[in-house]
């Protein structure tokens, strides 16, 4: 086991481990990303240093002192609305499938909702009347309400008249169906 001592973490080493991590360790995905989530940890370690040894005060103020680099954004993509179009003309509506993943899928486009926000959508939380909305529970259970266009509320009505929908979950999976399918047919 090698024995560190406080002192060994000066701002050179760092800043040497930083560059190592970014360029030599960048065949493996790190980049400038996985250098600021190190970075931060080291600066939680010297913060605390910083609050319980006075005595290593100026080396957690160096170390404190190292920036965060400034990592390139990702570009967020988005779909015209013939793209949506184009991709909506190809599910096929006279299955009981295809009509539950036209309606989703018009759903997600109208809404921008997250996947989860929609697994969770119940037919409760649809509004098909004026004013057309939806309500959706993000991260945290955080509740929001968002329009809905009146194509895409024509297309949820006709939904949940076909699916006889409740209270239930709006969009259950294709075992679902086919198990009530099977039970329809039964009776």
């Amino acid at each position: 086991m090698a024995e560190l001592d406080l002192k060994d973490l000066d701002p050179p080493g760092i800043l040497a481990f930083l560059s190592y991590l970014e360029k030599e360790r960048n065949k493996r995905n790190n980049g400038v990303a996985t250098r600021n989530v190190r970075l931060s940890a080291i600066h939680a370690l010297f913060r605390f240093v910083a609050s319980r040894n006075p005595e290593h005060l100026d080396l957690a103020q160096r170390v404190l002192g190292i920036p965060f680099k400034r990592a390139s954004q990702r570009i967020i993509d988005y779909l015209e609305r013939e793209e949506i179009e184009s991709i909506l003309k190809t599910i096929d509506r006279t299955s009981l499938e295809g009509s539950r993943n036209y309606a989703l899928v018009a759903t997600m486009f109208n809404t921008g909702a997250r996947v989860q926000e929609i697994a969770d959508l119940r037919a409760s939380d649809l509004q098909l009347t004026k004013p057309f909305q939806v309500r959706l529970f993000g991260k945290g259970r955080k509740e929001r309400y968002c329009p809905l266009w009146p194509q895409t509320s024509a297309v949820l009505r006709a939904f949940s008249e076909e699916q006889n929908l409740a209270a239930d979950h709006a969009f259950l999976n294709h075992g679902y169906i086919l198990v009530c399918c099977n039970l329809i047919s039964l009776q």
